[in-house]
């Protein structure tokens, strides 16, 4: 990962939480989960006492992802968290499934401001692709514990970022790709191709659809995996034609695979054709720079692999995030020294070493 000098940076930030922020003593409360400890190899490293930040790293439920978490755990993890550092983190229920189960969001904003730029991360758009979800709640503690990391800084200092883990709770509850009404909920946006009215018909997209439209994310990224590759997709998925922004999309996406240890990077549409997905809506009513991570390659692997999926994700958001305010600030080079590796498939190795074609 590009890696930026921001000592100033983080020390304003961590100033601006201190002097905003008081001191939380919340003691914590079991979420259900099961777990004791952090995927990520650098969780030890605390972000600060309370005095720093309001709360203490200390009182954060804890992850470990040795095994997958169920709807109830991630819901309760998310509200656990809100609990124990409300200065920084807010629980928000955008909508409802089919069923009634809650689209649970949490919002990290460390900037100080009441209506910053915003970034959106979700996952499990399909509820039958498990590791979307362990890497969104992973970020979440990722970023709690790391606050005055200068990378997290550049990107928390500036913008709120959203994070929904289970964008499918109906399907991702029962295993299943589609949502609670057999609908495949990421060909159900509108977009160039789409007209509005014949989009969102389901609950769970006219959710996404209100939360999009009204924060106007300056970027985004749909967390899902794959059958056959890896890969930082980006629009059109329902064309092959180049956006008016597919300078910074190509750019910004070889920053965020290459430190994601990814080497497949392109245009959603030259993965395969699509057409009413999450990103080329956003795109196209916002201009968020939309991206897609196929973060794992087969779907749901064996729990041993969700550290590094963990750890991979957490390195591309806040890759993301520097990016996104590059973008957002004007002026400054995105990623012009990145690698110019041509768009294409690379040859992924499945569980066993072998080939997934």
């Amino acid at each position: 990962m590009q890696k930026h000098t921001l000592a100033a940076l983080t020390i304003l930030l961590i100033a601006a939480l201190s002097a905003s922020c008081a001191e939380d003593d919340s003691a914590q409360v079991d979420a259900g989960t099961d777990t004791d400890t952090d995927a990520d190899a650098d969780t030890d490293a605390d972000a600060g006492t309370d005095t720093d930040t309001g709360f203490d790293p200390d009182d954060l439920p804890v992850l470990t992802f040795d095994a997958y978490h169920t709807y109830d755990e991630v819901i309760g993890y998310l509200e656990e968290v809100a609990e124990v550092a409300p200065e920084l983190v807010t629980y928000e229920v955008i909508g409802e499934s089919v069923e009634g189960r809650a689209l649970g969001c949490l919002v990290i904003n460390a900037t100080g401001a009441d209506d910053p730029p915003a970034v959106f991360i979700n996952g499990a758009h399909h509820g039958d692709e498990w590791p979307p979800v362990e890497a969104a709640i992973g970020f979440v503690d990722h970023a709690l514990h790391h606050l005055d990391d200068p990378d997290l800084a550049a990107g928390l200092g500036y913008f709120a970022v959203y994070v929904l883990p289970i964008v499918n709770p109906d399907g991702f509850v029962a295993g299943e790709r589609e949502n609670a009404n057999g609908v495949d909920i990421n060909r159900d946006y509108a977009g160039p191709t789409i007209p509005v009215e014949e989009a969102f018909g389901q609950p769970e997209t006219q959710a996404m659809k209100a939360l999009i439209d009204e924060k106007g994310f300056v970027a985004a990224a749909a967390l899902h995996t794959s059958p056959s590759s890896v890969s930082v997709l980006w629009p059109w998925g329902y064309a092959g034609d180049p956006t008016a922004d597919d300078v910074a999309f190509t750019s910004i996406g070889a920053a965020v695979a290459e430190a994601m240890a990814i080497d497949t990077y392109l245009q959603s549409n030259e993965d395969y054709p699509t057409e009413g997905e999450f990103l080329d809506y956003a795109y196209d009513a916002t201009g968020a720079l939309a991206f897609t991570f196929e973060v794992y390659s087969p779907k749901n692997p064996v729990p041993s692999a969700l550290p590094d999926i963990v750890g991979a994700v957490a390195d591309g958001t806040t890759e993301l995030l520097q990016q996104a305010r590059a973008f957002d600030e004007g002026g400054a080079k995105l990623a012009a020294a990145a690698p110019q590796r041509g768009p294409g498939y690379v040859i992924q190795l499945g569980p066993d070493g072998g080939k997934l074609e």
